[in-house]
Order: structure tokens, then C-alpha cells, then sequence
């Protein structure tokens, strides 16, 4: 069976449960804008509306695909899943490539991904290495399903988009009723 454990870092030892929660809440202030205004785009908006109908087309639906990705409602969704193990706490990141930078250049981050189909990375050692996948076996366990083995952090999901777009919806609704009186 294929590992492959991608965004993943470990803590530092002297951050504290609320330092990471501080950390975490930072990078969700900065997530939280990019989709706010991506939902007030107009051409967002009707291909969310599409997607979602009964009368969308392939055409239609290809369009929101390639703006999503699959379409899927987890195709919003950033999120973090924090584990602990005997030898510290690890976070494994879900989020889209734009926000990589948000987490992989914090100090109290140390990058702990590891797979066992590829090559060994440049810096590490190979007891380093077998050292990454027990301590990720033991993690992960035989469930491998994060949220079973962690808690999820999330700072952003589908739901709150679809929010997001309700409100502007209501906004403009309100605004249009205020300017035709």
C-alpha cells in the first residue's frame, strides 16, 4: 500500500495548544478575504447558482469544474487535522496551493511529510526516514483517516461560502429594494 503524507509538519516543542490556535486563527483571517471576494464575483455567483440546479449543462458544469475543481463541496474546503504522538504534535495541511505560503514559511513548523513510493529527500537521513513512517503508522494507524486520528481545524469550508453568498445575495437584494424606493 502507497503513504503519502503531503503538508505535513511538526510543532515545535515549545508551541502551546493556545499558541497554536493563535497561529492557525492567523492564517484563517487571511484565507477568509480570498473568498469573500470571490463569492461577490458575478460570474462565481451564476456558476454556483448553475452548478447546483437542475438545468446546469456539461458546458456549464466543465466551467465551474475548472474553477473548483471537481465540483465537489470539499473543492471549498481549506483545512488543517492536528494530531499528537508520544514524540509531539503534528499538523497535516488541506488546502489549496495558493495558501502553501500561509504555513510552510512559520518557524514552529518543521516539515515531516513523508511516502513510501519515492526516493529519500535530500537532508534526511534513511533512519530519519524510517523514523517519518512509524511515527506516521503509529499515527495514523489502520484507520489512515485523519479526522479519526486528529481534530480538524477548518478556515474555510463549502458551507461557509454558500453563507457568504447568501449574505451578498441578501445585500444586494436589500440595496436594490432601498434604491427603488
Amino acid at each position: 500500500m502507497s503513504t503519502k503524507i503531503y503538508e505535513a509538519y511538526k510543532v515545535d516543542d515549545s508551541v502551546s495548544m493556545l499558541k497554536l490556535y493563535k497561529i492557525l486563527t492567523n492564517i484563517k483571517k487571511q484565507v477568509i478575504p480570498f473568498y469573500q471576494t470571490l463569492a461577490l464575483d458575478e460570474s462565481i455567483i451564476q456558476m454556483h447558482r448553475l452548478m447546483f440546479s437542475s438545468t446546469a449543462t456539461e458546458k456549464e458544469k466543465e466551467l465551474f469544474k475548472k474553477t473548483f475543481g471537481s465540483g465537489h463541496r470539499t473543492d471549498v474546503t481549506e483545512s488543517c487535522c492536528v494530531y499528537f504522538h508520544k514524540t509531539g504534535t503534528y499538523i497535516q495541511f488541506f488546502m489549496a496551493a495558493r495558501f502553501k505560503h500561509l504555513y510552510s514559511d512559520i518557524k514552529y513548523f518543521k516539515d515531516f511529510h513523508y511516502q513510501n513510493q519515492s526516493d529519500l529527500p535530500s537532508g534526511l537521513t534513511i533512519k530519519e526516514w524510517k523514523n517519518r513512517k512509524k511515527i506516521w503508522n503509529e499515527i495514523l494507524g489502520t484507520e489512515g483517516i485523519p479526522a479519526k486520528v486528529g481534530f480538524i481545524y477548518n478556515f474555510y469550508t463549502y458551507d461557509d461560502f454558500d453563507l457568504q453568498m447568501w449574505i451578498n445575495a441578501s445585500k444586494r437584494t436589500k440595496e436594490s429594494e432601498i434604491s427603488n424606493v
